[in-house]
């Protein structure tokens, strides 16, 4: 393993656990989140809604990726696993290998990330916009939930095609659609899943798996 692969690891752990930990601090301070207030569940069990909300927001990205062309590469900046800890004999052993770091690390890791960001923001601005809304989202909202969703968006277009403006653009937008899939489903489950089906996906496609 060389040191890009440890600071990977390392990255993308420290991400997941300090995420998860600020997650778990707002829910003991505040309550179990109930309604679409910017806070929304990580701990629930998935189900049949749940599972079909994945497969159609993955269906979403990957027409998204379609439309500017890049299906072979994605929108979104892919991680590659790091060396595994013994040799893969067969093609469905590096399949299993690379998926389950893209379900289990990767996607979890930057949902949390943008979850927990989202979280602090929307209750820092809380009051400061009033009772004012677009398009059913209070302000608070939009700005506390915007500013980490864009943020994330441009970083994975700037690390997979800089200077590509459209492919950055095509990186926010779909930032966006995991927001929106985010406050339809309450849940965190449903992003992490179509996070980690669209990267699984791709790598498919480009034969990366």
């Amino acid at each position: 393993m060389n040191q890009t692969e440890l600071n990977t690891i390392v990255v993308f752990a420290i991400i997941w656990f300090g995420s998860l930990v600020t997650i778990t601090r707002f829910e003991l301070k505040y309550g179990e989140p109930e309604d679409i207030g910017g806070r929304p569940d990580y701990d629930e069990n998935l189900d049949l809604i749940k599972v079909f909300q994945i497969v159609i927001g993955i269906f979403v990205l990957i027409a998204i990726t379609s439309l500017i062309g890049k299906m072979k590469t994605g929108i979104l900046y892919i991680p590659q696993p790091p060396p595994p800890l013994f040799a893969l004999q067969t093609t469905a052993q590096t399949a299993i290998h690379n998926s389950f770091w893209q379900v289990f690390v990767v996607s979890p890791a930057e949902e949390n990330l943008r979850l927990s960001l989202a979280v602090y923001l929307i209750k820092r601005l809380e009051g400061v916009f009033g009772e004012s809304a677009i398009m059913g989202f209070r302000f608070n909202e939009v700005f506390g939930a915007g500013f980490p969703t864009i943020a994330w968006g441009m970083l994975h277009g700037q690390l997979a095609y800089a200077g590509d403006v459209i492919s950055v653009v095509a990186a926010i937008v779909a930032g966006m659609v995991l927001y929106v899939f985010l406050q339809i489903s309450n849940s965190l489950l449903v992003p992490v899943g179509i996070h980690a089906g669209y990267n699984i996906v791709v790598l498919l496609l480009s034969g990366g798996i």
